[in-house]
């Protein structure tokens, strides 16, 4: 999860807009890439995901009659 400054960073680069989504998504992009964040750099890959760092992926899965959360993968 993006730490809540690059959010208030990008409100305050558009005034508080949110009405050009391109707009704000350059701007928040913007402040992504010009921090480090406790857990590093807080810079984006083409996707708009966190270009460092692992992660853990999850699924819906089907055990019995009933559906349940479980770890399906994680990356490199």
């Amino acid at each position: 999860m993006m730490p809540f400054w690059a959010v208030a960073y990008t409100l305050e680069r558009t005034n508080g807009s949110t009405a050009d989504f391109p707009n704000l998504k350059t701007q928040f992009t913007a402040q992504a890439n010009a921090r480090t964040g406790i857990t590093g750099p807080e810079a984006l890959d083409a996707n708009g995901d966190r270009a460092s760092g692992t992660y853990d992926y999850f699924g819906i899965v089907k055990e019995g009659n009933t559906y349940t959360w479980k770890l399906v993968g994680k990356s490199e």
